[in-house]
């Protein structure tokens, strides 16, 4: 199940088809597929933060609903927004805003099937949210009859929502030896909750969000000392602000409550990286963006 918007386009307008795959051309994050002289789809990955969705133009797509209110100087244009249910709420957050851009860059008119009024409208970024959080906790109340849904929770999923946006331009602006993780999920297969964490690998100097665990890599030599493995290690956040919390200095951004182990610190963290207990959670596995809710049911 899904959450669709369709666009209806002015009968005098003259954009070409070309022009539309223009524009998402010239857009990050979206690539252009066609299949066919009838079917365009322009998809949308954002590799940091793993939204996605997609826009499609099938010249074979059908309106089935007789009852539209359909102004006479407007037609179908062939062109339908589709995002997934059963999302976090994240998803809509970066979509609908692009959504919304390009029905006001191409004078379109938006019918959302998900109301009760079936007519034409411009709506605003907070309407159409509003509609998809609605709609998918509802569906999501359904489903979850038949199967638990995994949720992290709302504080958490925007906070790793927000880090994720820039932890990139983060690694951009500082030395290369300082790492940036990416934030990561996991899922607690005991009982459905989801956490966030990242990785930090043989003590490097590293900036350190705010997350529930952190999953150590300690590099260990094989029985005969020849080969080096990762012997990884997941370590409660508190921890590890515990235990280096005489290296760890505040690192200033928009992104709130960072830390920087810095460069000059890297000996001594090294000491109490590799006495760190070598722990596990034999529950917790990794779990994709798009398998788990953050609210609640």
């Amino acid at each position: 199940m899904a959450f669709d918007l369709i666009f209806f386009k002015n009968k005098n307008d003259k954009t070409k088809l070309q022009e539309i795959v223009d524009y998402f051309d010239a857009l990050p994050n979206f690539e252009s597929k066609t299949y066919d002289d009838l079917n365009y789809s322009f998809v949308y990955f954002n590799e940091n933060n793993d939204v996605y969705f997609i826009i499609n133009y099938n010249l074979a797509y059908n309106l089935e609903n007789q009852e539209l209110t359909i102004p006479d100087d407007y037609e179908f244009s062939y062109l339908v927004f589709t995002i997934n249910y059963l999302r976090a709420t994240f998803f809509a957050k970066e979509a609908i805003p692009l959504v919304t851009e390009f029905a006001m860059k191409f004078n379109l008119l938006i019918l959302n099937p998900q109301t009760d009024h079936l007519s034409l409208s411009t709506y605003s970024v907070d309407e159409l949210i509003n509609s998809y959080n609605s709609s998918n906790i509802a569906y999501c109340k359904e489903f979850s009859e038949q199967i638990p849904l995994r949720v992290l929770a709302n504080e958490k999923s925007n906070y790793a929502y927000t880090y994720l946006n820039e932890y990139k331009k983060i690694q951009s602006t500082i030395e290369d030896q300082i790492s940036v993780p990416k934030m990561q999920f996991l899922k607690d297969t005991s009982d459905n909750n989801v956490y966030t964490a990242i990785t930090w690998n043989n003590a490097v100097p590293i900036i350190l969000p705010k997350c529930d665990f952190v999953i150590v890599l300690k590099e260990v030599k094989s029985l005969f000392g020849l080969v080096k493995k990762q012997k990884p290690c997941v370590i409660e956040y508190e921890v590890i602000m515990q235990e280096f919390a005489n290296l760890l200095q505040p690192f200033e951004h928009t992104v709130e409550d960072l830390f920087i182990l810095p460069i000059e610190s890297s000996n001594q963290a090294k000491v109490i990286f590799y006495a760190l207990p070598d722990t596990t959670f034999e529950d917790l596995e990794s779990v994709n963006t798009d398998d788990f809710i953050d609210f609640e049911i």
